[in-house]
């Protein structure tokens, strides 16, 4: 088992990640819809 402060660094790392994964998935989806449009 991992500490507390160890977890919390994990979960909130790893939720940065997702989220900064998003961000860049949303930007792809824009610029792809955007190719298509024009």
């Amino acid at each position: 088992m991992l500490g507390l402060v160890s977890e919390s660094e994990v979960i909130t790392r790893t939720g940065k990640f997702q989220a900064f994964g998003e961000c860049l998935h949303n930007v792809a989806f824009i610029r792809n819809k955007v190719r298509t449009d024009f």
